[in-house]
């Protein structure tokens, strides 16, 4: 029986199956206005909006960048500027690269502070926007629209971040900042694990649901371990002793 190698299946099941796939539908959230803070009394208050929300809302989900708008994203612009200046000087452009932006909160409210508390420095930023998600890549351009920020300001590439840099064949002009809101979580990844008999990682893979039958429609595939058919990345295993080792990229085994 053919298997997939799980982060292969995750990224169909994420982004990559068109129209079917996680990220196809708007499962991120946002606010109809912001929270005004200054009219709640405590946490109570906090948790009771937010339950309202979620009480209107079928299956989207809030990021703190919403939820927190547009405080959050402009205490990340306002150490991102920091930093940039210490690191590269004032006369250096600012540069921002965001992968996965979500529904454009942050874009949108960073550059919006920046624009209003540094003119000069907006005047020569760049924002960019690596977005796997062709629905999510439309809805950051249409805030970007909306906001009135120009593509010389903000520009959205629809295409997963490896891809982008695959295709890039080098490095970008200048000093950039790299931002990753709820990301890590949400990425494609491999689960290994380790046979401590033969000391030899195992490369987990997927395999293909049954056909349900015609009484039940929560058919699932299961789960195989196969010995690694390439080089493995760097990762992050548990030995015999439950002590976190790293293990450096290895050679793909002689026989499987």
């Amino acid at each position: 029986m053919a298997t997939t190698l799980l982060r292969n299946h995750l990224g169909r099941a994420l982004v990559d199956g068109v129209g079917s796939s996680y990220f196809s539908k708007a499962v991120v959230g946002r606010l109809a206005q912001t929270l005004d803070f200054q009219k709640m009394g405590g946490n109570k208050d906090y948790r009771r909006v937010l339950h309202a929300h979620y009480a209107d809302s079928s299956e989207a989900w809030l990021t703190p960048v919403e939820i927190f708008a547009p405080h959050y994203a402009e205490a990340i612009g306002r150490s991102m500027l920091s930093r940039h200046r210490a690191t590269f000087g004032a006369n250096e452009p600012l540069r921002i690269c965001e992968v996965g932006g979500g529904t454009g909160t942050a874009v949108v409210s960073l550059l919006s502070w920046l624009q209003r508390t540094s003119p000069a420095d907006y005047e020569r930023c760049q924002y960019l926007l690596l977005e796997p998600s062709a629905h999510f890549a439309q809805v950051q351009a249409a805030r970007l629209r909306d906001a009135g920020v120009g593509a010389e300001r903000a520009r959205v590439v629809h295409a997963p971040a490896s891809d982008w840099h695959e295709a890039l064949g080098g490095t970008q002009e200048g000093g950039w900042s790299l931002l990753l809101l709820e990301v890590l979580d949400n990425l494609p990844h491999d689960k290994l694990r380790l046979d401590l008999a033969s000391g030899v990682l195992l490369e987990t893979h997927v395999e293909p649901a049954p056909p349900p039958a015609a009484d039940d429609e929560t058919a699932e595939g299961g789960t195989r371990l196969h010995r690694p058919r390439g080089p493995l990345p760097a990762c992050t295993a548990l030995t015999q002793g439950h002590t976190p080792t790293l293990l450096r990229t290895l050679p793909p085994p002689v026989s499987s």
